[in-house]
């Protein structure tokens, strides 16, 4: 019986991630197909548009997702509806498991959404600079579009790091916002829980920050002072290198820390939260 119901929650959790992250995606690809449509007018202004416009869009998904999951996991954990999902025959850990893989799920339908929409932004952004340069003499310096390829290749690298993190770092950025929630749903905090939820997860991200910061400076290349046009291609290339190590080593962090906040946030539920 406890088996039955534990997989039929997480069939309920996974009902819940596709019929509201499928709408949010359906207008999400509607409106990246029309700021691409938008691009296709030869103009080169409106290119560079269409790929600000798409930008935004990129970071909306990824915004939405994020406060979508720390939302869904409060409603269903300390409101009203937890009442009835904590007094079910299901272990905390089993509990935390299903919300954990839906949210996952969510996060990484958000996370392919946004790479797409910024691979296409970027695609649109790039050949409206190219436009640009040939119909208004003077925008551009020679040197700079003789660095368009480089500056092509060290987007791309970009890209598909944001697309690897999304990837294996999506159970990290779930887990760390279920964390907040569930530290904000402590004590007399639970008065102010979605202040504390915010404080609490803004928290993490300037922590994460610092830290990337902080190696970033410490190991990225640098460029010799008055390098010529070949260094600056030799350094790009050592650029695109340091950002895919790094998306390793954030990948592998992210994992591994994972871990360790599933098994605090379990230990919380057991012994330190309440049920508003």
């Amino acid at each position: 019986m406890r088996r039955n119901m534990c997989g039929n929650l997480i069939r309920q959790e996974f009902w819940q991630v596709y019929k509201v992250y499928g709408g949010f995606l359906i207008i999400a690809a509607l409106l990246g197909t029309g700021c691409f449509l938008l691009g296709y007018t030869g103009n080169g202004t409106l290119l560079l548009v269409a790929g600000i416009l798409l930008f935004c869009c990129a970071l909306l998904a990824t915004l939405f997702g994020t406060v979508y999951t720390a939302f869904r996991y409060h409603r269903s954990m300390f409101s009203r509806e937890g009442y009835l999902t904590q007094t079910l025959p299901v272990s905390r850990t089993m509990l935390l498991t299903g919300k954990t893989l839906a949210g996952t799920m969510g996060m990484l339908l958000c996370s392919l959404t946004s790479c797409l929409l910024l691979a296409l932004g970027f695609s649109l952004f790039f050949q409206g600079i190219e436009l640009l340069s040939q119909y208004l003499p003077g925008t551009m310096t020679p040197q700079e579009i003789e660095m368009l390829p480089a500056m092509r290749g060290l987007t791309a690298a970009g890209i598909r790091s944001s697309l690897l993190t999304g990837v294996f770092c999506a159970p990290g950025h779930v887990l760390a916002s279920y964390l907040a929630v569930t530290l904000a749903n402590i004590g007399s905090l639970s008065r102010h829980h979605v202040l504390f939820s915010f404080l609490f997860y803004g928290g993490y991200l300037v922590v994460l920050q610092f830290m990337g910061s902080l190696f970033t400076v410490l190991a990225m290349p640098r460029m010799p002072d008055g390098a010529d046009l070949p260094q600056v291609f030799t350094y790009l290339e050592q650029l695109q290198k340091f950002v895919d190590r790094m998306t390793l080593l954030s990948c592998l962090c992210s994992l591994l820390a994972s871990v360790g906040i599933f098994l605090l946030i379990r230990w919380l539920l057991e012994k330190k939260t309440m049920v508003r």
